[in-house]
């Protein structure tokens, strides 16, 4: 067993789960939920951590976030200003592989997918989530079995996803991000960078 290890995992885990849900559908409930002490505290810890501002700049009210969000990440003419999925700045792949080779990823290492707003299995919070999934599944063989095999095969499959995947547009989506009149907007999406940056330093052996 390698507690330390294993928290460090579950810990990295948690704050991929945690910035997935930062793009999920506004609403009240949604809104609600970035009120709680908690949240904000998550929030300051990772902005801390990145360099990123510790306000997030949210409006001051649910309705403009909404109005916001939709705006940001989901309506506009030929496409959003700021897509969250992969295939919209992966040109080089026919849609259906992409798409494909997200579910494989996903099936291979037992993820089932939460029911979501129709997104498409390249989607932001899919793939956050799966790379979430991915260090609780490490942090769990670390306090379990730890066996090394495992644990280098997790490694492997977190580090390919996201050379292959995520880390090939979400810098793009980034600075797409930075443009963006809010600046809430660009706090989102920067956070989601910098975490997989991250990761995918650390899941090829270099500095934490």
């Amino acid at each position: 067993m390698n507690t330390l290890a294993a928290e460090e995992a579950g810990r990295i885990g948690e704050a991929f789960l945690f910035v997935r849900d930062l793009f999920q559908a506004p609403g009240p409930e949604q809104w609600a939920r970035f009120s709680a002490p908690e949240i904000r505290t998550a929030w300051k810890a990772l902005a801390e951590r990145f360099d990123i501002p510790k306000d997030v700049g949210l409006p001051a009210a649910a309705a403009a976030y909404e109005t916001s969000f939709i705006a940001a990440f989901d309506a506009g003419a030929p496409h959003p200003p700021v897509p969250l999925i992969e295939s919209h700045y992966n040109k080089g792949d026919p849609v259906p592989r992409i798409l494909h080779e997200n579910v494989l990823f996903y099936r291979s290492f037992g993820l089932r997918l939460r029911e979501s707003r129709g997104e498409t299995s390249d989607h932001l919070r899919h793939q956050l989530e799966f790379v979430g999934h991915l260090y609780g599944m490490e942090a769990e063989e670390l306090c379990g079995r730890n066996d090394p095999d495992v644990i280098a095969q997790i490694r492997a499959g977190r580090r390919e996803f996201l050379e292959r995947h995520l880390m090939t547009w979400l810098p793009r989506a980034a600075q797409e991000g930075s443009r963006a009149p809010e600046p809430w907007i660009a706090n989102f999406v920067a956070m989601a960078h910098k975490l997989a940056a991250f990761a995918l330093l650390e899941s090829s052996g270099g500095p934490q």
